[in-house]
């Protein structure tokens, strides 16, 4: 494992992806007469955004073990995906509440699984721009002069 291999990109998605899972735990809906957390809110969806979430330590974990860059390139176009899906799903939850009873508005739970999922999606993007940016040094061009003519 070499973390100095590891970059900004890498790391927020790590921890935007940790915070996404962590914010399931947290209330996303005030209702009564208990707050509903993301597991119980939800029936589907939550699994779907632990999943999308998974890609932001797994593109960590690549970063840091991988000697080749094919693989980590590949799952930071994973990561920016799975980013965008899951930050278009939380703000879709934010707009439609649940159908439970007495839901009477959005918890900070919610609010910090949307900023997980933009920075799931800002980490990715982030490490792509990175990686596409390391390969872009020119050598320095030696410069002779001319051949005499004739």
């Amino acid at each position: 494992m070499r973390l100095r291999r590891v970059r900004g990109g890498e790391w927020l998605a790590g921890v935007a992806g940790i915070a996404l899972i962590v914010s399931l735990f947290l209330h996303w809906y005030d209702a009564t007469p208990a707050p509903l957390t993301g597991w119980q809110a939800f029936a589907v969806t939550d699994v779907l955004l632990a999943l999308l979430a998974l890609s932001g330590p797994l593109l960590l974990a690549f970063q840091a073990t991988r000697e080749s860059p094919a693989l980590p390139t590949g799952t930071s176009i994973v990561c920016t995906t799975c980013g965008a899906l899951a930050a278009a799903i939380v703000l879709v939850r934010l707009v439609v509440e649940p159908q439970a009873d007495h839901v009477t508005g959005i918890a900070a739970g919610a609010w910090i699984g949307l900023a997980a999922a933009l920075g799931l999606l800002a980490g990715g993007w982030w490490s792509l721009e990175s990686e596409h940016n390391a390969g872009a040094t020119v050598p320095p061009v030696e410069v002779r002069p001319s051949p005499p003519r004739g």
